[in-house]
């Protein structure tokens, strides 16, 4: 694995350890609703990934950079052993994890998310977060007025402007490292030849009936890697699917890491 950086941590709960990787422009405190859920059972360790939230920024941005970080992470802490589960982003980081160190993980959940290269285009995020003149910028009204030139989606405006933090002297910054994720988009939607590599563990594909993501003519492809995977979805959710259903979301993974 490549160098790796320390990551900024949400520890609660108590249990056994269940760690929960984001998505892009996400981080650790989206999942605070469903970390305590599952903090009645596991011990949640919730990570802000590399140049995003409270974790360090820094040029690369590969899905074998990020994986890395994970299982130093996980050595820091002292955990040989965890449940993970990854959202989009979060969940190719998962998967990479899984399939370099196959051991240290018990259970993996891989939420809307396949092994595969995909054609999704984020220029409009980009474009949007570029759009805003940090020095000038007055509110997070304002901000929202000026990403909707660019994003028609409120909720996708409200996902990205979490990402608005004052800057310690009256202005603001970004938690997300833009440059970095702008120079390695073409990494971050794409998929590394992980020929050879397989994780033999149970793992679930958690898919949003809605989204295009992950669907079930997937999981063929999804099963070179992990042959003892599984297929489920969650009714009446897209991409983000623990956001929107996070009820049956919190149900159906809970089943699944649960099972002896």
């Amino acid at each position: 694995m490549p160098d790796t950086i320390q990551l900024r941590s949400v520890i609660s709960g108590d249990g056994p350890p269940l760690i929960i990787l984001h998505g892009l422009f996400g981080q650790a405190k989206n999942w605070t609703a469903l970390a305590r859920k599952f903090g009645e059972h596991f011990t949640i360790h919730a990570l802000d990934l590399r140049n995003h939230g409270q974790s360090p920024h820094t040029d690369g941005m590969s899905y074998q950079e990020m994986a890395g970080d994970v299982l130093a992470y996980m050595d820091a802490q002292g955990i040989g052993q965890a449940r993970i589960i990854g959202h989009s982003m979060g969940g190719k980081v998962s998967m990479l994890a899984c399939l370099d160190q196959p051991t240290r993980f018990e259970r993996a959940i891989f939420a809307d998310i396949a092994p595969v290269a995909y054609n999704h285009n984020f220029d409009r995020q980009l474009a949007a977060m570029d759009a805003i003149d940090l020095a000038n910028l007055k509110s997070r009204q304002d901000a929202d007025s000026i990403m909707a030139a660019h994003i028609d989606d409120v909720g996708v405006r409200a996902f990205l402007g979490t990402n608005l933090t004052r800057d310690g002297s009256n202005g603001w910054q970004w938690l997300v490292n833009r440059e970095a994720i702008a120079a390695d988009i073409d990494q971050i939607i794409g998929w590394p030849d992980m020929d050879g590599a397989r994780y033999d563990g149970p793992a679930l594909f958690l898919a949003g009936a809605k989204s295009d993501y992950m669907t079930p003519d997937m999981m063929p492809v999804a099963q070179r890697l992990f042959p003892n995977a599984e297929y489920d979805e969650i009714a009446d959710a897209g991409h983000w699917l623990h956001a929107e259903q996070p009820e049956a979301f919190f149900n159906r993974s809970l089943e699944f890491l649960d099972q002896a």
